[in-house]
Formats: structure tokens, sequence, C-alpha cells
């Protein structure tokens, strides 16, 4: 557990932090201002600083500048939580050597995870979220930082998730993961991928709970999780190489001699499915004692969530890498183009979940959003924005007229997959909320008319 300062110049939104890390077993510590800030930072024996920038007189910044000044803070990892989406603020933040960028208004799940990958992380990109498209990190899995980033100012982030080893698996290189123990090694091809995402390789026991994320392999007494994750560290589901990635182990000398034959040294894969392990084509060197296959698909078998999700983009090309996105994580997907015709499609087939770009043709988004918001058969479908304007004005727009999440383009693969989890679960439970508000109605309402009649026939009763 770690040592954390919460700067926040609204202190009841810094309390509500410095709890949360308190109940999740860190030593958490709060300032309001700069000064305070800068006292307790040099007091204090810190392992992160969670800063809001929007303070009086650029005091966030000014913070940050004084750390990046004095070689004894230098290096101390500063995440910055602020409901900012300006770009040239997350800019200058990423030159000031911010390791992640945590929007307001933040989750418990968010802020946990993320604190969990700078206090464990070992890997070689930055973990900060934002518009890292126009320069593509090159650097090899094993490499150094690139050097753009060392250039520009960017402050190495630790990208990990809690337990595993991860490694930077670029489209031009490849890369390459072992466990902790080097008993099993996963190579990708250069080529192989799409997007910068990490790879990691996680000893588990058989009886863990799976993840939809990840492929569980078995080989002997070994269990490992593969996992890819995003740019932003998180897990993506349904990943499908262009390529087939090389997946090996080195056995122990007993399993060798305790095998009958071959196919008892064969790589398995779980179907998270079924729960039943499947066998993969396996080749073995019994003088090395490696059993080796190749896979492309890098998830456990994904299951039917009975969930639709309605993407309303009108760019192909932009439109159907987000379907995919999608589907690899199990929805049912319909997609549409033109916002005219958003309506129609949202009453006929009724989504969980909508995906809705603010450009569109006839409808623009905000006019969507009003049209499903303001009927009450629609009202309580989540509605997700997309948007490359990050205005604060637009964001405000977005959440007044009742869209649940907002993502600034570039969109990353997992955090989309994670967001509509979200909302689809939000959606669901508002569903279920009302059937129960519904069944409570018609229950009293019996009750209502039996005693009316009750009370009738007690009336009538004398007269007779």
């Amino acid at each position: 557990m770690g040592r954390i300062l919460v700067v926040d110049y609204d202190q009841k939104a810094g309390a509500e932090l410095v709890k949360l890390l308190e109940e999740d077993g860190h030593a958490a510590f709060q300032a309001s201002e700069a000064k305070t800030a800068l006292k307790l930072i040099s007091e204090e024996l810190l392992d992160v600083v969670l800063l809001d920038i929007a303070m009086p007189d650029d005091d966030g910044f000014g913070i940050l500048e004084d750390l990046r000044r004095d070689p004894s803070t230098r290096s101390l990892p500063v995440v910055i939580v602020s409901a900012s989406r300006r770009r040239a603020e997350r800019e200058a933040a990423a030159r000031l050597g911010v390791v992640d960028y945590i929007d307001k208004p933040w989750t418990a799940a968010e802020i946990k995870l993320r604190v969990k990958w700078v206090l464990n992380g070992a890997g070689t990109v930055p973990a900060v979220p934002w518009d890292l498209s126009d320069r593509e990190l090159t650097a090899p899995a094993r490499g150094n930082v690139p050097r753009d980033l060392r250039s520009s100012g960017w402050m190495v982030a630790t990208l990990s998730h809690p337990g595993a080893g991860m490694e930077v698996v670029t489209p031009e290189e490849g890369g390459t993961v072992e466990t902790k123990d080097g008993a099993v090694r996963v190579e990708v091809p250069g080529g192989a991928i799409r997007n910068v995402m990490a790879l990691g390789a996680t000893p588990v026991t058989e009886d863990a709970p799976p993840l939809p994320a990840s492929l569980r392999v078995k080989m002997g007494r070994q269990v490992a999780d593969l996992t890819f994750s995003d740019r932003t560290g998180t897990p993506i589901e349904g990943v499908r190489l262009d390529k087939p990635a090389k997946i090996s182990i080195k056995y122990e000398e007993r399993d060798v001699s305790e095998a009958r034959r071959e196919q008892d040294l064969a790589i398995l894969r779980y179907n998270r499915q079924t729960g039943i392990w499947v066998g993969m084509p396996t080749t073995f060197d019994r003088k090395k004692r490696m059993a080796t296959t190749w896979a492309r698909s890098f998830s456990s078998q994904s299951f039917d969530m009975g969930a639709k999700v309605l993407v309303v983009e009108d760019e192909e090309s932009a439109r159907l890498p987000l379907v995919h996105t999608v589907e690899s994580a199990g929805f049912s997907v319909l997609q549409e183009s033109d916002g005219g015709n958003v309506g129609r499609r949202v009453s006929d087939e009724r989504p969980d979940v909508i995906l809705l770009d603010l450009t569109l043709p006839r409808l623009d988004g905000f006019q969507v959003l009003r049209q499903i918001k303001g009927d009450p058969a629609t009202r309580r479908i989540s509605v997700i924005i997309f948007s490359d304007n990050d205005e604060q004005d637009t964001v405000s727009t977005s959440m007044t007229l009742g869209a649940r999440d907002f993502i600034l383009k570039p969109w990353h693969a997992g955090d989309v997959q994670r967001r509509v989890k979200r909302a689809f679960e939000s959606s669901r439970a508002r569903m279920r909320q009302e059937e129960r508000a519904v069944a409570r109605a018609n229950t009293r309402r019996k009750a209502r008319n039996r005693r009316t009649s009750r009370n009738a026939a007690a009336r009538l009763g004398p007269e007779r």
C-alpha cells in the first residue's frame, strides 16, 4: 500500500478521495492549497500525489513546476484528477511529467486501479490516456523509452496489471512477455497487431475465476492468464491478431518423466463458456523440455450477454472499428449513420446502450440525445457520447441532456468495452427498478381494490 497526498481546492471532493484511498488500505493526506501541499510533500515520504490542476491562480501547475525543479521530488509520480478537458492543459501536464490523468467525475474502481498501476507498475510506456494518435510508440518491447517522449519532457510511467508483468507490444516490432518464473513465454511478431498495447502473462491457480479478457492456458501444473491491454492499461476482450503469436512453456523434468505420452504435455486453453480445457496443436522438444503452440485469439470464448448496442457514426472508417470492439466484448451491435433515423431505430430495436457521435447528418448528436431522453419509452437507455471536441461546454451539454458518459476521441478499445459494460449494467438496473416500481404499484392497486370490495360488502350486509 502507498502513502498518497490528495491536493484539491474543493475540500469536500478531496475528503471523498482520502476516504476512498484509506478504505483501500493506503495512508492518505489532504491539502487544499499549494502552500500546504508543498509542506506535506517536503515532510512526508510520499509515493503518489493526486492533484487537481484547477486551483486558484494556477496553483496546480505551480505545484507541478516546483516538484519538477526540485531534484528530491522530480521523480515523484503525480496523477492529475480534474474536470478540465482542455487539450492545452493535458499537454502542459504531460510536459511536466504527470503519469496519469483521471477525469472527474471519477469512479471508485477507477481511482483504486489507477493508483495500483502507479504503485506496482513496471512498463515502458506513459500511462496517460490522452491523445497519442499523432505519435505512435515504436520502441522495442524490451527497449528504452522512445526518444520523442524523452526529448519532449515526458516522464516514463509505470503500466501494469496488479500482480502481472506487462510488456509493450507495438505494431512494427511486436513484443515478448514472460511470467515471473520464466516458464511461460509469449512472442508476438511484428505486424500482428494494429494498435499499441501491452501484453501480460500472469501465473494463476486452476480454480481462480477466469477473466473475460484473458486467454487462460494450462501446461502440466502451470496455468497462466495471457491478457492484452490498451494504452490506458485496461484489458481488451476479443483480441484477434493478424499473425499468430507463439506460446511456449519450459516443463520441469518431473513433468516430462511423469507424462505417459507427448499428448499429456499438450498446451490446453480454457473455454469459459463450457468450463472445459481444450487441447491446442502443440509441438514438443523433449531435449529442451519445451512445448510450443500458436494462437490468434487472445480471449476466453465470449458469451452472449443478451445486450444490444446501437453505434451511431456517419463515417464508416470510424464506425467499423468501434463495432468490432463492442462485438468483441460479447454484445450484439446495431449500426446507424444518419441522425434522422436514430429515433425510429431506437423505438423499433430498443437497444440497451447507444454510442452516439455528435457530428451526424440531418440531426446532430445533441438533437438525437434530446429526442431519446424526451421520450418516456426510451429515456432509460444509457447513451455514451463520442466526440473529438474537448471543450467543457460540449461535455456539460451532453451530461445536462442526459448522457451517461463522454468519451474523447481517439478512444481506446479496453476503455470503451469497460464503459459500455458499465452503461449496460446501469440501463438494466434502471429497467429492473422500473419493473419493481410497477409491480409495487400493481400490488398496492390490487390491495386497494380488495379493501374497497370488502368495505362495499360490509356496507351492504345489514341491508340484506
